[in-house]
């Protein structure tokens, strides 16, 4: 029983990063776009590439060092 209360809380806490994602980078890391950022922008062909993370703020807003800003559910480490 403690086996299947583990894997339904393993598959929630994944479900919940859809809709609330969690904000594991520090400044200066290195990020990049994820699958959903692609498939959102692919009409529009962007291309980022590798960014550095500088800071977030409560809105889950990231700004990268070269003053891009992005969305922190379209990201992934790079």
């Amino acid at each position: 029983m403690k086996l299947i209360k583990k894997l339904i809380y393993k598959y929630v806490d994944w479900e919940k990063m859809w809709y609330m994602p969690k904000n594991k980078f520090r400044p200066g890391d290195k990020v990049k776009l994820n699958w959903k950022a692609k498939s959102h922008f692919e009409k529009t062909k962007v291309n980022w590439g590798v960014m550095k993370f500088k800071g977030i703020d409560r809105d889950d807003v990231v700004e990268m060092e070269d003053g891009d800003y992005c969305s922190l559910y379209w990201l992934k480490r790079g």
